[in-house]
């Protein structure tokens, strides 16, 4: 992982993470690995809807802001 970050608002339950990985295949070793993969799976009965957007981020143009991160959701 090159760069994490979480904004939550905890009344409401939601929470939104953003994370930078080398390559998918990284992203996807973590995903498979303990401790993720037993606590996602321990969560998942207590999680609503999860959504994902990849976007391809050069490393020059790193640190994004929430803003950044926010609008790239919209971007389609």
């Amino acid at each position: 992982m090159v760069a994490y970050g979480l904004q939550a608002q905890l009344v409401a339950k939601t929470f939104w993470t953003f994370s930078v990985w080398e390559d998918q295949a990284s992203l996807d070793a973590f995903a498979r690995s303990d401790p993720h993969r037993h606590i996602t799976a321990q969560l998942k009965a207590h999680m609503g809807t999860t959504r994902f957007r990849f976007v391809e981020v050069d490393g020059s143009d790193l640190p994004w802001s929430w803003a950044q991160v926010v609008a790239s959701l919209h971007d389609d």
